[in-house]
């Protein structure tokens, strides 16, 4: 990927730095056998769509939980997002 090895080894880097980086992590790659693969960003991009387009064709796994919200309306975490506290007490809102 384009910075994410940079950004992983050097994480409170400045984001800027990260090309300055590429010479020095290649070169320690090269020196431990290590594959070093870079790839640009609209290549990227492509790659996520794509990624994105092929699950979204898949077949549901029957049991498993939804991730839109009305397929949540009756587990925990939605309950917890839909209560409301004011004045000390918490509210469900239905």
């Amino acid at each position: 990927m384009q910075y994410q090895l940079e950004h992983h080894l050097f994480p409170t880097m400045p984001r800027y730095k990260y090309p300055a980086m590429v010479a020095h992590v290649k070169k320690f790659a090269d020196d431990n056998n290590l594959e070093f693969r870079q790839t640009h960003e609209l290549e990227l991009l492509k790659m996520n769509v794509n990624m994105y387009k092929k699950v979204a064709a898949l077949e549901p796994v029957a049991g498993a939980k939804g991730s839109r919200p009305e397929s949540q309306a009756g587990d925990i975490a939605s309950l917890v997002a839909s209560t409301v506290v004011k004045g000390g007490s918490a509210t469900v809102k239905n």
